[in-house]
């Protein structure tokens, strides 16, 4: 469970069932590692206490169950973490990130806003992203009242810093740290993937 801390808590997203994969991705190896692991040592560069969120157990890494049980998604993901973090702020990524960069998180976490978050061609890029308690009531009263509230949703209820590819790329970052694995071939592009070339286009 999560210990009593003032850094920052970096919440892995695993609910998803990893349908286009073809199985868990959280375990999926990439680079001779589970995703999972990945994404925990880029948090924890970034000075961040990873928490996996959506399962009871993780391997040897913490782990929290949603507290909404009737909710799925990372909104519920996220409102389970903000409950439980006393305040800290929160990193939320998605467990099929594993070309995560720490310096991203670090920059993002030292912006001010109720949430940070990068825009890449236009899109928020929700789970790779800074959320603070803020946040927590929006998504409280949405779930509550059973409201699909999806995380463009809450940022456009809260404080939102925006942060433009003008900026982001002068912290070094390409858009690696939001590209998401979801299938087979882009787990194999990515592989390949080097650092000075930037990512390949992923599927849609």
């Amino acid at each position: 469970m999560i210990t009593q801390s003032f850094s920052p808590v970096g919440a892995i997203l695993v609910g998803g069932r990893g349908i286009r994969m073809g199985r868990d991705k959280a375990s999926t190896l990439f680079r001779g590692e589970p995703m999972l692991t990945h994404v925990a040592t880029a948090l924890r560069s970034a000075g961040c206490e990873p928490l996996v969120v959506g399962r009871k157990t993780a391997g040897d890494f913490p782990a929290v169950e949603d507290d909404f049980k009737d909710q799925r998604g990372p909104a519920a993901g996220l409102a389970t973490i903000l409950r439980l973090c006393n305040e800290r702020d929160v990193a939320l990524i998605a467990t099929d990130q594993p070309l995560l960069n720490p310096v991203t998180v670090q920059r993002l976490l030292s912006l001010e806003g109720d949430a940070v978050v990068p825009v890449d061609q236009g899109i928020r890029q929700v789970t790779c992203a800074i959320y603070r308690h803020a946040c927590l009531e929006p998504l409280e009263q949405a779930l509550a009242n059973k409201d699909n509230l999806s995380l463009q949703a809450l940022l456009n209820s809260v404080m939102t810093r925006e942060v433009p590819e003008t900026e982001w790329k002068t912290w070094g970052e390409d858009g690696r740290s939001w590209w998401s694995l979801d299938t087979p071939k882009e787990l194999s592009r990515a592989e390949d993937w080097q650092p000075d070339i930037g990512p390949p286009s992923p599927d849609r």
